[in-house]
């Protein structure tokens, strides 16, 4: 996505959340946005793991689904991320529906196909949705102080840095219904982040930074 589309698309999240009166956590408060636009919300207990989600119209009706086998943190992304096709009108063509994969949230790059681009708008959306800048500040910048640090947050493979990113997600836990994947893209894209870990294959674009490292034999001492 280009600056200006991003500023767009924050923008509509902030006037969402605005909208709805959510002052905090907004991940808690999805139903809220919900019954507000009259979208059905519904559980499979029967996908693979690998199913995310899937947005379509019954009738004139919206119709959310998500995977009610994913943790609430992921339930939580899965839904925001689906609104964002709802609001960003991505099925405003001939398409009955949009199925979403893991692999579809691990978009965050720009993309010139016009269906990957439109998750990377969704996923953008739902991070900004669950994440909205005036909440996550303070927390960030506590956090910073609380380390003594100052400027960004690098990250890499050193066990230094390591340990300082997993407090940082830790913090961002306590405070907000969001995965490591949304708060580590939502930092990064802010610039308050420099994730420095080149993945290896690409479905590990997704795991956590534990998993990570404990798959590739890095030694990881928890404190």
């Amino acid at each position: 996505m280009i600056q200006k589309r991003k500023k767009e698309v924050e923008q509509l999240a902030m006037r969402i959340l605005s909208q709805y009166r959510i002052m905090d956590n907004p991940g808690q408060h999805l139903q809220i946005i919900l019954d507000g636009e009259q979208i059905q919300l519904l559980g499979y207990d029967d996908w693979a793991v690998d199913i995310c989600g899937r947005f379509m119209y019954i009738g004139d009706d919206p119709v959310i689904f998500f995977n009610s086998k994913h943790t609430q943190a992921m339930q939580a992304f899965t839904i925001a991320h689906e609104l964002g096709h709802y609001f960003l009108k991505h099925l405003e063509n001939e398409e009955a529906e949009i199925i979403c994969l893991n692999r579809d949230f691990q978009r965050m790059d720009d993309s010139n196909d016009a269906k990957k681009e439109r998750e990377v708008e969704a996923n953008y959306f739902a991070a900004c949705l669950l994440l909205p800048l005036n909440l996550i500040y303070p927390v960030f910048e506590t956090f910073m102080q609380s380390q003594r640090l100052t400027g960004i947050l690098y990250v890499d493979k050193q066990q230094c840095n390591f340990v300082a990113y997993k407090r940082c997600i830790w913090a961002f836990k306590m405070h907000f219904t969001a995965s490591e994947t949304a708060i580590r893209f939502r930092l990064v894209s802010l610039g308050w982040m420099r994730f420095n870990i080149q993945f290896q294959e690409t479905e590990d674009r997704g795991i956590s930074i534990a998993d990570y490292l404990r798959k590739y034999g890095q030694s990881i001492a928890d404190s």
